[in-house]
């Protein structure tokens, strides 16, 4: 494969800028987040609000699979327990189908156990905690700051299976049918507005002000004190900034490996270019997890996640 010389100026130019790269920072979480509270609402920009423990609120991980306590959290709040699967992406409902309900998984389902008997969640969209993991792209790896601690991970891996798989999380869908229907565009502080209807998709995905309990996050604070976090603290703010960087990576970048011809037309363009390519190279190798080099902390504790 050969590119010309605006070709690989283009590639160029899709490298991160010095604003990006700074938002890409990855940081301590016990430095970018001051509490439990401020992880769970921070981190999903505004999916959850923490509430303390004497409120009625939700929990992110249970055991007794005949008794999910967050059934009775919503017959407190809603008068019922969920009985349709609300929200839609990959749950069960997202092939069409309206009202879906939450039904029992086989025994395959074992990575989110607790919703075995009643999940909205098909068994292969939550296999194991790497299928959760990639199953919406790289730019939300929760691990793209590096190999984070078991504890820390569990919890993030109880966060995906609630959203997955819980039937009470429809409750706090940010927008309705009508919503979508009339193209709403809501305003819920995160500094832009989001649309209910992009461009014909409906956003039946999001998740707005969900009550969850005080201790649970705390706790989630705790485990993951010293593992790193990308940017402010918001998973979808640092996926948005990596999105085309890993575009490029994967469509232009690595089929050119088995390819390596160049033809260019200036030495300078050339060595930008191998310096572009290097670049990638050390970038696939981190996130492969067989890093070229030991990464270098400096005195504050930070990173940069183009370096992972």
């Amino acid at each position: 494969m050969k590119f010309s010389a605006p070709a690989l100026l283009c590639l160029l130019a899709a490298v991160p800028d010095a604003a990006a790269e700074d938002a890409l920072a990855c940081t301590k979480m016990s430095e970018i987040y001051a509490s439990g509270t401020e992880l769970c609402e921070v981190m999903w920009d505004k999916a959850f609000q923490v509430v303390p423990d004497s409120e009625p609120s939700y929990t992110m991980w249970f055991f007794d699979v005949m008794n999910n306590p967050n059934d009775a959290t919503s017959v407190s709040l809603h008068g019922q327990a969920a009985d349709t699967c609300g929200l839609q992406y990959y749950h069960k409902g997202s092939d069409g189908v309206l009202d879906a309900v939450p039904s029992p998984e086989d025994d395959t389902f074992t990575e989110c156990h607790p919703w075995k008997e009643n999940a909205c969640c098909h068994a292969q969209t939550v296999l194991d905690h790497e299928t959760i993991k990639e199953a919406y792209g790289e730019g939300y790896h929760w691990d793209r700051c590096g190999k984070m601690s078991q504890a820390c991970e569990r919890f993030f891996v109880q966060e995906a299976c609630l959203y997955e798989c819980d039937s009470n999380a429809g409750y706090y869908r940010l927008c309705s049918e009508d919503d979508i229907a009339n193209s709403v565009e809501k305003d819920i502080g995160l500094g832009y507005p989001i649309k209910c209807n992009d461009e014909g998709y409906g956003n039946r995905w999001q998740l707005h002000n969900m009550p969850i309990k005080e201790s649970y996050c705390n706790a989630w604070y705790d485990a993951c004190f010293d593992d790193f976090f990308c940017g402010s603290g918001s998973y979808f703010e640092c996926a948005k900034i990596n999105e085309e960087m890993q575009k490029v990576v994967k469509e232009e970048i690595l089929p050119t490996w088995a390819y390596p011809t160049i033809a260019v037309g200036g030495v300078g363009v050339l060595a930008a270019a191998s310096l572009a390519l290097f670049s990638m190279y050390l970038v696939s190798k981190e996130k492969a997890g067989q890093a070229v080099f030991s990464p270098l902390k400096n005195e504050d504790d930070k990173i940069d996640a183009n370096d992972l």
